[in-house]
């Protein structure tokens, strides 16, 4: 072999390896790997969720405490409007005598305010309204605690004394109108005078046995 031809096999050799891309080493690519990310070591990340959770779940609190006390003010706003309502009502319709003028003067209410606030002036809500202010004529006790779907559940009730007791445990055990309704349907009242009435007379005999010896 020629001179000239070992030095074209060597140029080549040389183009066909400025043409192949490097690769790598393994070195190369293992530090790579072992690179951390954007995000930051495991533990980093850990407590940046953490702190985010915790951050939203007192915000969410915030939210809920705003939006209770919103509704509750709201809800006392209507239970005072509809006791005055009910009072309009009473004061215009006069006695019992003068039932029929009665019903006309609620239907007439009741075709104009709904034409006006569309929704909630029926005429068996104006009829709940006037029936709230004669359970409770007295605006002071009107409890603010209770809600206007509590007092709906009151005013089915017959008995003056036991709306009474039903109104003042609804404000004592923070009763929500599901667990009023319960007690109500389950006669709680009408058990709980019995109960009390089996005490006083375990009392009694108490007492009267002491008395004899």
């Amino acid at each position: 072999m020629t001179k000239d031809t070992q030095k074209a096999g060597t140029a080549d050799t040389d183009r066909h390896a400025e043409k192949r891309p490097n690769r790598p080493s393994d070195k190369t690519a293992v530090k790579k790997e072992s690179e951390p990310s954007e995000l930051g070591p495991p533990a980093m990340v850990n407590d940046k969720q953490g702190i985010e959770k915790e951050l939203f779940n007192d915000v969410r609190e915030v939210l809920n405490i705003a939006r209770n006390k919103a509704y509750a003010a709201v809800n006392n706003a209507m239970v005072e409007a509809y006791w005055n309502i009910g009072r309009l009502i009473v004061e215009k319709q006069g006695g019992a005598d003068r039932a029929a003028y009665g019903n006309r003067l609620i239907e007439g209410l009741s075709r104009q305010l709904t034409a006006e606030f569309r929704r909630g002036f029926d005429m068996t809500n104006l009829r709940r309204m006037r029936q709230l202010y004669l359970m409770i004529p007295n605006d002071g006790t009107v409890c603010h605690e209770l809600s206007w779907s509590h007092y709906r559940l009151i005013m089915r009730v017959e008995d003056p004394k036991a709306r009474e007791f039903y109104i003042g445990e609804s404000v004592r055990s923070g009763w929500s109108t599901r667990q009023l309704e319960r007690q109500i349907n389950t006669l709680f009242y009408e058990r709980f005078l019995a109960t009390r009435a089996e005490s006083r007379q375990a009392i009694a005999e108490e007492i009267l046995t002491k008395n004899r010896g």
